[in-house]
C-alpha cells in the first residue's frame, strides 16, 4: 500500500512532458554526438580497450545500445524546454530542501558508508550550499617532463589512456549507485516530504536524458557541486559541497572512485604528475557518455553492480589491463570468465571479512584468547596487513607471534 502511494506520488507531480513521452518512441541522438562518436572525437579517443568492430566505432554501438535500452520511449524531446523544466525543478527543490539540510547532509556520508565501508564515516566532510563557484583546475601539462626513451613514452601514453577510462567508468559508479541510493530511501524521503521524491527522481531523469542528447551541455552541470580536500582538527577529509541531495551525494561518491583509484597509477611521483596532467581533464558530459554504458556493460555480465573487482582489474599492468577490458566490453566468454572469478574470490573475501567483524564486536579480544581464530584465519590476516587488524592494542608483531 505504502509503496504504491510513493509511485503515484511520482505520477502526480511528474512533468506532463515526461508522460507524454512515454507514447512516443525512436528518440534520435543529435547527429554532432553521433559523429564525434563515429570518428572517435571524444574524452577517450581511439582508445586501446575498445574492441574493433567491422561496421562502426564501438562506442557508437555501445551508446546507441545503452540510450535505446534506456530511453526508447522518448521521441522529439525539446532540449531547450528540458532544460527550462530541470532549472525550476532545482530550484523547487533547494526550497523543499532548505528545512532537513543537516539531516540530508549526514544522510549522504550514512547512505555511502552503507553502501562502501563504515569507516568511511569519518573522512567526509558534506555540506549543502546555495551557490558553487566553479573555477579552472590548475593543470601542469608537464610539457617539459623527460622521458628515458621513446619505450617509456610509449609506457607513459599507456599509462594516460588507463587513467582516462578509469576517470569515466568513475562517473558511471557514481551515476550507478546515487540512484541505487535513491531508490532505497525513497520510504525515508517519502516520510520527510513527499514531493521531494518526484523531484529528485525527475532531475535524475532529466540530467541523465540530457548527458546523451544535449551536445551543449557544459560548464552548467559543473556548477553543481565541489570537492576538496581540507584539514579539521588535524585530520584531512574529503570536504564536498553541492547544490542538493542528489549531487552531495554523486560528487562524495565520485571522490571516493578517484581516491581509491590512486591504487591505479605509477608509483614514480613524477610520473604520476605526467599521467594525471594528461589524463585529468574537463571532460565531464564525454566522460557520463561513455562511462555510464562501460559501467553498464560490466554490471550485466558479473551480476551485479560490487566495486569490489573493478578495483582489482584496474590495479592490473596497462597491457593487461587493456587486454581483460577488450575481452569484457566485447562480452566473450573470456571476460565473462575473468569477472566471475574476480567476482567468486570478492565474494570469499567479503564472507571472511563478515566473519571477522562479528568476532571483532564480540567481548573477548584475541589478546584474551589466542585460541579464538583457526591458523587459517590468523595466516590470513597476516597476509591483509594493518587493514584487517583484530583489535586496536595489536599490530603486525602480535600477529606473527601468535602464528
Amino acid at each position: 500500500m505504502f509503496n504504491n502511494i510513493i509511485k503515484q506520488a511520482i505520477i502526480d507531480s511528474t512533468p506532463s512532458y515526461l508522460n507524454e513521452s512515454v507514447e512516443s518512441s525512436n528518440c534520435i541522438i543529435p547527429k554532432q554526438i553521433i559523429k564525434k562518436l563515429k570518428t572517435h572525437k571524444h574524452s577517450l579517443g581511439e582508445h586501446p580497450c575498445f574492441p574493433p568492430d567491422e561496421d562502426t566505432t564501438f562506442e557508437y554501438k555501445l551508446v546507441l545500445n545503452y540510450f535505446n535500452e534506456n530511453f526508447e520511449d522518448l521521441d522529439n524531446v525539446d532540449v531547450v524546454s528540458l532544460k527550462n523544466k530541470l532549472s525550476k525543478l532545482l530550484v523547487k527543490c533547494n526550497k523543499l530542501e532548505k528545512p532537513i539540510i543537516e539531516f540530508l547532509e549526514k544522510k549522504c556520508v550514512e547512505n555511502i558508508s552503507e553502501k562502501f565501508s563504515t569507516e568511511l564515516l569519518g573522512i567526509f566532510e558534506t555540506n549543502l550550499v546555495d551557490n558553487i563557484e566553479y573555477q579552472e583546475e590548475d593543470v601542469n601539462k608537464k610539457d617539459d617532463f623527460e622521458f628515458d626513451s621513446v619505450e617509456d613514452l610509449n609506457s607513459l601514453t599507456k599509462e594516460v589512456y588507463k587513467r582516462r577510462i578509469i576517470n569515466a567508468i568513475n562517473e558511471g559508479i557514481a551515476y550507478d549507485y546515487t540512484t541505487d541510493i535513491l531508490k532505497t530511501n525513497i520510504s525515508k524521503i517519502y516520510e520527510l516530504n513527499p514531493e521531494l521524491i518526484s523531484v529528485y527522481y525527475n532531475i535524475n531523469k532529466i540530467n541523465s536524458l540530457l548527458t546523451f542528447i544535449d551536445d551543449d551541455k557544459n560548464s552548467s552541470d559543473k556548477t553543481l557541486g565541489s570537492v576538496s580536500e581540507v584539514e579539521i582538527n588535524n585530520e584531512i577529509k574529503i570536504s564536498v559541497k553541492a547544490l542538493n541531495y542528489l549531487a552531495l551525494t554523486y560528487e562524495s561518491i565520485k571522490a571516493l572512485m578517484n581516491k581509491i583509484s590512486l591504487i591505479a597509477l605509477p608509483e614514480d611521483i613524477n610520473r604520476i604528475g605526467y599521467v594525471t596532467s594528461k589524463a585529468d581533464v574537463q571532460n565531464l558530459v564525454w566522460d557520463l557518455r561513455l562511462g555510464i554504458p562501460i559501467w553498464d556493460t560490466i554490471c550485466k555480465i558479473q551480476g551485479n553492480n560490487n566495486i569490489v573487482p573493478y578495483i582489482k582489474l584496474i590495479q592490473l599492468p596497462t597491457d593487461e589491463f587493456f587486454d581483460i577490458m577488450r575481452e569484457i566490453l566485447a562480452k566473450t566468454k573470456k571476460g565473462k570468465s575473468y569477472l566471475e572469478k574476480l567476482n567468486n574470490k570478492s565474494e570469499k573475501e567479503k564472507s571472511f571479512n563478515n566473519r571477522i567483524d562479528k568476532k571483532r564486536k564480540k567481548a573477548i579480544l584475541l589478546g584474551d584468547n589466542k585460541e579464538y581464530f583457526d591458523e587459517n584465519e590468523l595466516l590470513a590476516l597476516l597476509e591483509k596487513g594493518e587493514e584487517y587488524k583484530i583489535a586496536n592494542n595489536l599490530n603486525n608483531n602480535d600477529l606473527i607471534d601468535l602464528v
